[in-house]
């Protein structure tokens, strides 16, 4: 009886101590899922595809410029235009809406919006928050909001929404 007691012990022991392996295992997997996804998310980023729409949130370059509606980005000229009136932007103001026109209808992270600078001088999210009011001013001024707006994501950044 003993003998019988002390070998159901040894293999329950056995079981528990094996799960631990495969256990570790799963949870590697699962990171690695996770991980797989953000890269898929940032991928479709970058392709300016929105998979909630099904498809690209802005009219894809064409000639250096992006369009979202009636606002025309020229990126190689670094130039605004709503309908055919130029919009003389700060180039800070003109690189936050370039990225947000890029990327119209998707969320851009703060972060994102702060390091893609070309002046290499460093900006809080402070200073960020007052070009983005500016700059929502002048487009409105311009009358781009009656097709756009610059949409605050509370926590996260901003999004240029598209009006129908």
């Amino acid at each position: 009886m003993n003998a019988d007691a002390d070998s159901g012990g040894a293999l329950q022991g056995s079981r528990s101590n094996d799960c631990r392996p495969i256990l570790t295992i799963m949870s590697a997997r699962i990171q690695n899922l996770f991980e797989s996804l953000n890269y898929i998310e940032q991928a479709l980023q970058r392709l300016d595809v929105n998979p909630q729409a099904g498809g690209p949130a802005a009219a894809p370059p064409v000639n250096g410029r992006i369009s979202a509606g009636s606002l025309v980005v020229d990126h190689l000229a670094h130039r605004v235009f709503i309908g055919d009136r130029e919009l003389a932007l700060p180039l800070v103001e003109y690189q936050i809406l370039y990225q947000l026109v890029r990327r119209a209808g998707l969320v851009v992270q703060y972060g994102d919006l702060l390091r893609h600078r070309h002046d290499g001088r460093s900006r809080s999210s402070r200073h960020l928050k007052a070009y983005v009011g500016r700059l929502r001013l002048k487009l409105s001024n311009a009358g781009a909001d009656r097709f756009c707006r610059i949409e605050t994501v509370r926590g996260s950044g901003y999004r240029l929404a598209l009006q129908s």
